[in-house]
């Protein structure tokens, strides 16, 4: 349950909490979504991650990245879009 009505989304793709199926509260309004959550624990797996990024490259990365967490998030709930 949620404590307001406000549209909530992942700090790292931009996907609401309306489009994945959870997502995470951290600390000073911080969320990541499943998706990521996968993704994340994939590259800490492998040992792939990007060695220093700037907050843009990550942001614009998020972007390209995010339709594609949203199909796993849906394929990851049963659904078919």
């Amino acid at each position: 349950m949620w404590p307001d009505d406000r549209n909530y989304a992942c700090s790292f793709c931009g996907a609401t909490r309306n489009d994945v199926r959870t997502l995470v509260s951290g600390p000073g309004n911080v969320f990541i979504c499943d998706g990521c959550i996968v993704l994340c624990k994939f590259m800490i797996d492998t040992g792939d991650t990007p060695a220093k990024s700037s907050l843009r490259q990550n942001l614009e990365i998020g972007s390209r990245l995010r339709p594609w967490l949203l199909k796993v998030a849906r394929e990851h709930r049963g659904e078919q879009r």
